[in-house]
């Protein structure tokens, strides 16, 4: 009687540093959270899915055309990295990926941004009396005394609030209101 010795075939994926963001990604709920905004989308990868791809990507292949991000992810596990049963990285082709930057360029990315942000200073317990915010950058322009003057009374509660007056300027022009 011969024995033979049954092979096991091995593949070999690689996780790098993309495990962390991908966890990171999952615990705020990107995914999710842009999904929700993109109801109605028929994609087959869905549109958070898709973007939380594209982040990995851009953390490893950031000069590559995006018809070759499927290329990136072949030897990645997917199915880990996205938490989406069956996927591949053929899945995760230029036609996917273009029709999700479309998406988010329809759809205004500030309001998106500040969601996402929201969503990850909560998932991370962060005050928002701790997020520093340098005040010197921002300068206005406009005659606030005026419409005080006016009586508006939402024009008064943001003067209360908004100190508007001349200060040190970034760009060394004494004459902008900071």
């Amino acid at each position: 009687m011969e024995k033979t010795a049954a092979t096991t075939a091995y593949a070999t994926e690689r996780l790098d540093h993309l495990g962390i963001v991908a966890g990171v990604c999952q615990e705020i709920g990107l995914a999710e959270f842009l999904d929700a905004q993109a109801a109605g989308s028929r994609q087959k990868i869905s549109v958070g899915t898709a973007t939380v791809a594209m982040v990995l990507n851009g953390l490893g292949f950031s000069n590559r055309r995006l018809y070759l991000v499927s290329q990136f992810f072949e030897n990645k596990p997917l199915e880990r990295l996205l938490g989406v049963p069956g996927i591949e990285a053929a899945d995760l082709n230029d036609d996917c990926l273009g029709r999700t930057l479309d998406w988010l360029y329809a759809h205004d990315v500030t309001p998106l941004f500040a969601g996402i942000a929201l969503r990850a200073r909560r998932a991370f317990g962060i005050e928002a009396s701790r997020v520093p915010v340098d005040t010197t950058s921002f300068s206005v322009s406009g005659n606030y005394e005026a419409a005080a003057a006016a009586g508006d009374e939402e024009s008064e509660e943001a003067n209360a609030m908004l100190a508007v007056t001349y200060g040190y300027s970034r760009e060394h022009r004494a004459d902008l209101k900071q």
